[in-house]
């Protein structure tokens, strides 16, 4: 696993150090080089002064959260109806789009110990997703191995031990086309393509002007 440009990292439900433990890449299964000081934060409840307005829309690659509480939502479906799971969850997919690059990802560990769960509920969240307006956005949610992912992020736990899952849930931002991208390319296509008919009907006139002249010579002669 490689590093990435650490300017294009958001780490949510987490906060910098000495708040909140260090976190670090997971480099050959273990703990490996601390994350750098480009990397922003948002934790709104625990470091007030971390929050999602003092970073700039649409710049991020990707968001990775830290013991984010929405793992609930996959657990059962009742989940989906209950305000005080899916409030935050739809918080934070709501900020990632606006924070988030076109095809950016927002990612969640998966604890070993719900794999099951999120592989069979995988459908029932994109369909809640897909339905509430209150999700701000196109996303595709994919779970995909740990090992097939560009980096990795842990730190330790109390007891002093990394727990490295083998899976992650990745929601992808969704690239939209704008109808007014499509509509100028719609509006070029045609323009175009009524400048080729312009052209043709005139080396049709043009062909046939000079039959008619070559004809008038032959009769001459």
């Amino acid at each position: 696993m490689s590093h990435i440009n650490e300017s294009e990292l958001v780490i949510v439900c987490h906060c910098p150090v000495p708040i909140h433990k260090q976190i670090y890449y997971v480099e050959n299964g273990v703990l490996g080089t601390p994350v750098g000081p480009n990397v922003k934060y948002v934790d709104p409840d625990s470091c007030p002064e971390n929050t999602w307005d003092k970073i700039e829309p649409g710049s991020k690659t990707f968001i990775w959260g830290m013991h984010c509480p929405v793992y609930h939502l996959f657990k059962t479906k009742t989940s989906l109806i209950d305000g005080n799971f899916t409030s935050p969850f739809l918080d934070i997919l709501k900020n990632s789009w606006i924070h988030l690059k076109p095809g950016g990802k927002l990612v969640f560990p998966i604890p070993n110990s719900i794999e099951t769960l999120c592989k069979n509920n995988i459908q029932i969240v994109q369909d809640f997703i897909d339905n509430d307006p209150r999700s701000n956005g196109n996303w595709k949610i994919s779970i995909v191995d740990v090992s097939e992912f560009p980096f990795y992020l842990s730190q330790n736990n109390r007891a002093g031990v990394t727990i490295i899952p083998d899976l992650l849930i990745v929601f992808a931002k969704r690239e939209v086309i704008s109808a007014g991208k499509t509509k100028t390319k719609t509006k070029t296509k045609t323009k175009n393509n009524t400048k080729n008919r312009k052209r043709t009907t005139k080396r049709i006139k043009k062909s046939k002007k000079s039959r008619r002249y070559r004809k008038k010579i032959y009769l001459k002669e």
